[in-house]
């Protein structure tokens, strides 16, 4: 806002001075006119100057990025039960603030302005249902709010001097300590005076050093010296003795000069004591633990290990900023129709993992009591769930102890007439699709994580790529650069996926040679058929996103727009794409790995098998019998089942899956 509108404010905030005005201004005027008035020891400081103090730097550094790199989550709870909604509005606009800045990088600046001016403000932009989909910082040196009759009003002038005047809906306001609820405390000027002492220390570190590491002093002649005398005497001084390069060299008094030192040595006057002082005082103005920025010197009360010292900093240093970020978000851009049902959350739990054996014991404990199930506890660790890991065990000896005073009587267990048909056990068959399924669980995750690996490598190049794009304006040369890029994205995607494929193919082939016939696994064909299937799916990757780029780029209307929408496919390929990839990749590297090894084994006729609970479509194929050499479905084949959609073939049908999700299985016909 501008000065004049400050200074209204200013007085209207402070009936105590009703005499103030342009001709008795207050004392923020004279700092804003002057940088701040000056400490008592000469060194003018405010939110700018002030960066340039290392110790102040680092705090405000250490907490704006670690805030920033915090997982931020819309999480809805519903019925008991609580799920991240990445769906939801706010989620979206948390991912992609505004067209300019990534969330990290949106987030840093809100927190670096708080951190130095007591204050940070954006713009919340409305699209037409009222919904938030951009946030814009404003200058927090150029932004103030105003209390007036009807509420309060921000006022924000831009580099250029234009003022805007926003609404108390508009404006997303994240304050530091403040006494009014309205205006936080800019940490700068109220410690002005400690950091004021830093930089002069610093500053007179830089002018011992150059000049020669040594206080001032006086020469003394025995006679009477000219002006001119003095003054060559002093050059040629100056010249010998001055400056980091001639510190220690030897001087030569000649006709009677004396050489007396004056003033008092750093050592005496405690020099780096006081810098070291300087260091420890910024970082009490942040409650940063001194190791956190490099001073190792002092230990912390906050405990010894690395575990209890991230803690106390999560919860004395993060935890108050975390809140007032939740806080503001659900006031400011949570719509009203979703208070109580959704509601935003950090996640800290990376910052307060300790050592893998604490871990371990702690997770084992609450699995035990049926606290944790084991999807829970591979979340806390960043991992994956697998399919039946949500449900919860206790100890089977665990019982209330009224139960086990007075045992009830066992229920008898009812007796069924035998049958000579009933099968007892399951057969060979159930065993070995039983135990396939088991294992393709196993290595679900591992596909997982290589997916999210490659599709985070890539996204990162392509958020770059629209970048460029962008600034000149052109679209297409990002769909032309995924054309470009199509060997270094399939030989990353081979250099992922590569040893998944070979172990869970060596997985699969051990098994079925233990249940058909011992042969050795290191066969030719084996080795060439992960080589093939790798370089497959690599390619396969590298169309996907060929395809993505181009067809959002065809169908947008214009420039901007097509990138708008390569923003929106980045955001959507990071959240699910890494997922629904690995797990076709899954299914389809399975039947074929399935398929050679009976190959290698020696079975000339496969035969199709529906899962249970499988769609109409593989319904169709159950009981298939076809020779190994051969489809179950040639091309452009229609599978109809009648009760459904029929399905068109695009291609050879040789093995599951018969579509996305197919969960079929092959075996000896």
């Amino acid at each position: 806002m501008g000065i004049l509108s400050r200074l209204e404010s200013e007085r209207r905030q402070s009936p105590e001075n009703p005499s103030t005005n342009l001709a008795n201004p207050e004392a923020w005027l004279v700092d804003a006119l002057a940088s701040g008035p000056p400490t008592r020891t000469g060194k003018r400081v405010n939110e700018t100057t002030a960066l340039y103090n290392t110790a102040l730097s680092a705090c405000v550094r250490l907490l704006s990025e670690t805030v920033a790199t915090l997982p931020l989550h819309v999480i809805r709870q519903q019925n008991g039960r609580r799920e991240v909604d990445n769906a939801h509005p706010v989620a979206q606009l948390l991912r992609r603030p505004n067209a300019e800045m990534d969330p990290v990088q949106f987030r840093e600046t809100l927190m670096a302005h708080v951190l130095t001016w007591g204050n940070a403000y954006a713009e919340i932009e409305y699209n037409g249902a009222g919904v938030p989909v951009r946030l814009w910082p404003l200058l927090p040196d150029r932004t103030a709010p105003y209390r007036s009759n009807g509420g309060i009003l921000f006022y924000s002038t831009t580099i250029q001097g234009k003022t805007y005047q926003l609404p108390a809906e508009n404006v997303f306001h994240l304050t530091g300590l403040g006494f009014d609820g309205i205006v936080g405390y800019s940490p700068v000027r109220m410690h002005r005076e400690a950091l004021g002492l830093a930089l002069a220390t610093e500053e007179f570190g830089a002018s011992w050093f150059g000049s020669g590491s040594r206080p001032s002093g006086v020469l003394s002649h025995p006679g009477v010296l000219s002006e001119g005398a003095k003054k060559n005497l002093k050059a040629s001084w100056n010249a010998e003795h001055s400056g980091l390069s001639n510190a220690n060299r030897v001087a030569i008094l000649e006709e009677g000069l004396k050489w007396q030192q004056i003033g008092i040595p750093p050592e005496d006057a405690q020099f780096l004591e006081t810098r070291k002082f300087q260091v420890e005082e910024v970082a009490r103005m942040y409650r940063v633990p001194l190791h956190l920025i490099q001073h190792m010197e002092k230990s912390t009360s906050w405990g010894t290990g690395i575990e209890e010292l991230g803690q106390g900093f999560v919860t004395y240093s993060l935890q108050t900023w975390l809140v007032r970020w939740e806080q503001r978000i659900q006031s400011r851009l949570i719509p009203a129709r979703d208070q109580g049902t959704y509601y935003v959350k950090h996640s800290v739990e990376g910052l307060l993992r300790g050592d893998s054996i604490k871990r371990a014991e702690y997770y084992s404990k609450m699995w035990n009591l049926g606290a944790f199930s084991i999807n829970d506890i591979l979340a806390l660790e960043d991992k994956n769930p697998i399919e039946g890991g949500d449900a919860r065990f206790i100890p089977l000896n665990v019982q209330p102890l009224d139960m086990a005073l007075n045992p009830a009587e066992p229920t008898p267990i009812p007796q069924e007439p035998r049958s000579e048909s009933r099968i007892l056990d399951p057969t060979k068959e159930e065993r070995s699709i039983a135990r396939r399924s088991a294992r393709r669980d196993v290595f679900r995750p591992l596909f997982r994580g290589a997916g999210q690996r490659l599709v985070s490598w890539e996204n990162a190049r392509l958020k770059a790529a629209i970048k460029r794009g962008r600034a000149a304006n052109n679209a297409d040369s990002v769909g032309d650069w995924i054309g470009d890029q199509e060997d270094a994205t399939k030989a990353y995607a081979a250099k992922q996926f590569g040893p998944v494929v070979k172990s869970y193919s060596k997985d699969i082939f051990t098994q079925l040679a233990e249940e058909e016939k011992p042969t050795a696994i290191e066969s030719e064909e084996f080795n060439e058929f992960v080589q093939q299937y790798t370089e497959g799916l690599a390619a396969r990757y590298n169309n996907q996103s060929l395809a993505g780029v181009r067809g959002v780029i065809a169908t947008a209307p214009n420039v901007d727009a097509a990138f708008d929408a390569l923003d929106d496919l980045a955001d959507q390929w990071e959240d699910s794409r890494a997922t629904t990839f690995a797990d076709d990749e899954l299914l389809q590297s399975a039947g074929a790995i399935t398929k050679l090894t009976y190959g290698l084994l020696g079975v000339m006729v496969l035969r199709w098998k529906a899962n249970a609970g499988a769609c109409p479509l593989c319904m169709e194929l159950d009981g298939a019998v076809t020779d190994i050499t051969k489809p179950f479905v040639q091309e452009g084949s229609v599978v109809d089942p009648g009760d459904t959609a029929p399905l068109v073939t695009t291609r050879k049908i040789g093995h599951p899956p018969l579509h996305g999700g197919c969960e079929c299985q092959i075996v000896p016909g």
